[in-house]
């Protein structure tokens, strides 16, 4: 693995998911956070934008977006936005 400068800034992203049925089972990028580990260990500055962590997200990225519902210790939806469903799935009613 090459070295990095100290100088050196990285960005790592875990992105919003298109999915109906995604549930919040302590969900962490784990991949993102080893490969996170490795880059700073190497010298490099690391930071982690994870679009599934609303309460980490800046305000304006939230607007508009159905707030989840949360359960017991941190499970539960994560933030929602109502899309149009794909061709295959339109004889399906949605609940």
């Amino acid at each position: 693995m090459p070295s990095f400068s100290p100088k050196k800034n990285i960005l790592l992203v875990n992105p919003w998911v298109h999915d109906f049925s995604a549930y919040d089972f302590w969900m962490k990028p784990l991949g993102l956070l080893y490969v996170g580990s490795i880059l700073r260990s190497k010298g490099a500055r690391v930071f982690i934008l994870d679009f599934l962590n609303g309460e980490a997200l800046p305000e304006k990225y939230l607007e508009g977006l159905k707030p989840p519902k949360r359960r017991d210790f941190g499970r539960g939806h994560f933030y929602k936005e109502v899309i149009t469903k794909p061709s295959a799935l339109q004889a399906i009613p949605r609940l």
